[in-house]
């Protein structure tokens, strides 16, 4: 059962057959500079396009060829904040601002000409040791894409290894979950996981400064595969939303 922390964690949660473009690189100091050739990937003709999509550029496939999961895990209203105290934090909590989060203008300035369109932020969670923009968006997918961006304060002993056990422990990372083998190359500790859930999830976890990164994102899968299967003929891709998403957060870090 998926259980979303915040805002996937509020999950219905980080979008192709149809995906992202790559952001403006940040700081090249925190980031090797990946370099993207942007693929417009076809919709499939057997999936059904939700009524409220209005993109004028994206193939409308025209039949259902199976039915969608009736199990849609309902997402969590008491998920646990971190067990951190102000002492033991490796950056002040007061330094976790919502400005330091992606939006939504520019959420779908990364993924309109791949056919992820009319971004909306359905909740803006500022816990005192987390803060996070949940997302809701459309494209071919008769489900509507979902997309999480968080930031959290962590403690001062905190390890790459104990940050991801606490994922699982807290239920944003499901007892399923796959971690991938990336192409994306940072100065610090990154890990690229999918699991299923109606659409297949991505989430990316870039740990430094003190703090975690949390990009979650939810693309509609065609008949015949799988998440993994979906990330081994479209990672480019995939990678190319979550590297645009976590440029911007890099780029907006508190000096």
């Amino acid at each position: 059962m998926r259980t979303w922390s915040c805002c996937r964690i509020m999950h219905s949660l980080f979008v192709v057959l149809l995906i992202a473009g790559c952001a403006n690189s940040v700081d090249e100091s925190a980031m090797i500079e990946t370099t993207r050739v942007r693929t417009v990937i076809p919709a499939p003709t057997n999936t059904a396009i939700p009524a409220t999509a209005v993109s004028t550029n994206t193939p409308v496939p025209t039949s259902t060829a199976t039915p969608l999961p009736t199990n849609t895990p309902t997402p969590p209203t008491n998920t646990p904040e971190p067990s951190l105290t102000a002492t033991n934090t490796a950056v002040p909590p007061e330094l976790l601002d919502p400005s330091q989060l992606i939006v939504a203008e520019e959420l779908s300035a990364i993924t309109e000409e791949f056919g992820i369109v009319e971004w909306q932020m359905e909740e803006e969670t500022l816990w005192e040791y987390r803060i996070c923009h949940t997302f809701t968006g459309y494209s071919w997918s008769a489900n509507p894409n979902h997309a999480i961006n968080c930031v959290f304060a962590l403690a001062k002993d905190a390890t790459f290894e104990s940050t991801i056990a606490a994922m699982y422990e807290w239920e944003i990372l499901g007892s399923s979950a796959i971690e991938l083998e990336s192409t994306l190359v940072y100065e610090n500790d990154f890990a690229l996981y999918t699991d299923m859930y109606e659409q297949a999830y991505y989430d990316a976890f870039l740990m430094g400064d003190g703090v975690l990164y949390w990009i979650s994102l939810s693309i509609g899968v065609p008949v015949g595969y799988t998440p993994e299967t979906l990330f081994a003929e479209f990672g480019t891709e995939i990678e190319t939303m979550i590297d645009a998403m976590l440029q911007i957060n890099l780029e907006k870090r508190p000096n």
